[in-house]
C-alpha cells in the first residue's frame, strides 16, 4: 500500500485501472465513485491530445488553448468538465506532467490507516523512560528539552530522532507530570487520561463527543497547523458548536469523513444552543471568570472542554440549581443576586 500511495497521479490512475480491470472482470457497471476515476483518467487523454496538437512540450495547455482545440477535433470535453472531475485545472496540469496532486483530508486520512507512517522519531514514552534513567537533577520540560537536544545532535543519522516535549505532551493527551508517572510505570496511560490536568485535552461526560481541531488532527495523521487547512475543504463537517473562538466537531462526523470522505448534513453550530459557556457560567454564577479547572463549591460540575475551552450542559447545570437551590439562594442573597430556583431557570437578575 506504501508504494501505491507514493506513485504520482497518473500513475494511481493507470494502477487502479489495472486492478479494476483484473479484479472485476465479472462485476456490474461501474459506480459514481469510479466513473469520476475513469472520467480523470480519460481528461489526461484528451489533454494530452491538445498538448501534442499544440506542439507543447514544456509546458501544458491553458483553458482557453484546450477549449479551442477539443472543439476543433471534436474531442468532447470541455476545460469546465476537467476542472470539475480534478477540483482545479492545476491539479489536472500536474497530474499530466507527472507531478503529485495535493491530497484531500480524506484522502489523507486513508493512507495513514491503511499504510501508516514512516517513523522517523522515537517513541514518546520510551523518550522519556531513556531520559528519566540518567536520573536527572530535575524533571521540568526545560531539562528534557536541553537533553533531548544534546542527544539529537549527538546521534546518527540511522538512528530515529528524539521527540520534544511539546510532541508528546500533544501525541498522548496528558500533562507533563502524567507523562513521567505512565514512563515510570505508575499509572497506565489509561488512567492518565481519565486523570490528566492538560487544559487542551479534550474530553466530555455528557451526550456528545465533541473534539477540538487538535483530536482532529491526531485523527487525519497529520500537524495541529495542517488542520485549518483540512477543515476548509470543500465537504468536511461543519462544527456543531463554537465556544469562545473553539470549534467543536462531533467525532462520529471527523471519522465518517475520514473513512469515506463524506459527512452527514449539519448546521454550522446547531448543538450550542444545549450548553453555557465558561462566560455565560461566570454570569449566571455571579463570579469574575469560570472555566474547566473552576472547583468553587456552589458552581455546576464542568460537562467538558474541547480546545481549552469547559463548556457546560444546560440541562444538568438547571437540574443541578434544582438540587441546590438552598445553598444558592443563600450566595445569591449575599451577593444581591436573585433566581427563580423553583423553576431551574438559569437566568438571573441584579437588584
Amino acid at each position: 500500500m506504501r508504494r501505491f500511495f507514493a506513485l504520482n497521479a497518473a500513475d494511481q490512475l493507470r494502477a487502479f485501472t489495472a486492478m479494476r480491470d483484473f479484479l472485476g472482470a465479472h462485476a456490474p457497471a461501474v459506480n459514481g465513485v469510479d466513473g469520476e476515476i475513469v472520467g480523470r483518467q480519460e481528461s489526461l487523454v484528451v489533454l494530452q491530445k491538445a498538448a501534442t496538437h499544440l506542439g507543447l512540450t514544456d509546458r501544458v495547455p491553458t483553458t482557453v488553448e484546450f477549449d479551442r482545440v477539443s472543439q476543433e477535433l471534436k474531442l468532447g470535453w470541455t476545460s469546465a468538465r476537467v476542472i470539475r472531475v480534478w477540483g482545479r485545472w492545476r491539479f489536472a496540469c500536474d497530474a499530466l506532467q507527472g507531478g503529485f496532486v495535493r491530497l484531500t483530508a480524506a484522502q489523507q486520512g486513508l493512507r495513514a490507516r491503511h499504510a501508516g507512517h514512516d517513523r522517523n522519531h522515537e517513541d514518546h514514552l520510551t523518550s522519556v523512560r531513556r531520559w528519566l534513567a540518567t536520573t536527572p537533577a530535575k524533571e521540568r520540560v526545560k531539562d528534557y528539552a536541553n537533553w533531548m537536544r544534546e542527544e539529537n545532535a549527538a546521534s546518527s543519522e540511522e538512528e530515529p530522532l528524539l521527540p520534544g516535549a511539546a510532541a508528546i505532551r500533544t501525541a498522548l493527551a496528558i500533562a507533563w507530570p502524567d507523562v513521567l508517572r505512565v514512563a515510570r510505570g505508575e499509572a497506565t496511560l489509561e488512567e492518565a487520561e481519565k486523570l490528566s490536568t492538560s487544559p487542551r485535552k479534550d474530553w466530555t461526560t455528557g451526550p456528545h463527543d465533541l473534539i477540538g481541531r487538535r483530536t482532529v488532527a491526531e485523527i487525519f495523521g497529520v500537524g495541529v497547523s495542517n488542520c485549518e487547512y483540512i477543515s476548509k475543504q470543500q465537504g468536511f463537517p461543519k462544527p456543531v458548536a463554537i465556544f469562545l473562538g473553539r470549534r467543536a466537531w462531533l467525532r462520529t462526523d471527523i471519522e465518517l469523513y475520514r473513512d469515506t470522505g463524506t459527512a452527514p448534513p449539519r448546521v454550522e453550530n446547531e448543538l450550542r444552543s444545549l450548553y453555557y459557556d465558561s462566560r455565560e457560567i461566570a454570569a449566571l454564577f455571579g463570579l469574575r471568570r469560570a472555566d474547566h479547572s473552576t472547583k468553587h463549591r456552589l458552581i455546576a460540575p464542568v460537562t467538558g472542554c474541547v480546545g481549552g475551552r469547559a463548556y457546560w450542559l444546560k440541562a444538568d447545570v438547571d437540574r443541578w440549581a434544582i438540587e441546590n437551590r438552598e445553598e444558592l439562594a443563600r450566595w445569591f442573597g449575599k451577593r444581591g443576586i436573585t433566581r427563580d430556583l423553583t423553576t431551574g431557570d438559569p437566568v438571573k437578575k441584579r437588584l
